[in-house]
């Protein structure tokens, strides 16, 4: 196994970054806009106007689903974070479905500029869950300030141990 220099390491971890941020940003803002455009009118009869979410129900949850998969996206680790990649194509996929197939009253007037939003913004919500089912294992984790109190601390070597406190300039015979 081979190691790679200082500065190529420090310039993964950067790539790593710039791609988690660049994602999370991604996802947030198509499921924020699937939220917006789902509560606005998408069709009309004489008497009543129809809301995304009155025609097309799924989409709200969807969106709701991608929008905590993106919290999800900074919470959890290496495969976890493949795993909610997976979640978030299925919402993407899943909420441009709901939209397209959205059933109309009959003699409704059709409003699709709202709906056509929606298909676009599960869009973006599709490509970061493909970026973090592909690239999550490698992006970088929460440090272990973020982990609950008393959580459970690994247990060292003790001979790993006794050379760590020589490397610290510690005494370990007493």
């Amino acid at each position: 196994m081979t190691t790679q220099p200082p500065e190529q390491a420090a310039a993964d971890r950067a790539r790593a970054r710039r791609e988690l941020t660049a994602t999370v940003l991604l996802c947030a803002v198509g499921a924020l806009v699937e939220l917006l455009a789902v509560g606005r009118p998408w069709a009309r009869l004489a008497t009543r106007t129809y809301t995304g979410s009155d025609v097309a129900g799924a989409v709200r949850p969807l969106a709701l689903v991608a929008l905590a998969g993106t919290a999800a996206l900074l919470a959890t680790r290496r495969w976890g974070r493949v795993v909610v990649g997976v979640l978030l194509v299925a919402a993407g996929v899943g909420t441009a479905v709901a939209a397209i197939g959205a059933g109309y009253p009959p003699g409704a007037h059709h409003l699709d500029g709202w709906r056509i939003v929606v298909v676009v913004a599960a869009v973006p919500v599709a490509v970061s869950g493909l970026a973090a089912a592909a690239r999550g294992s490698r992006w970088s984790v929460m440090s272990a300030r973020y982990d609950a109190p008393g959580a459970r601390q690994r247990v060292q070597d003790p001979d790993v141990a006794l050379w760590d406190a020589l490397d610290r300039g510690d005494d370990p015979t007493g």
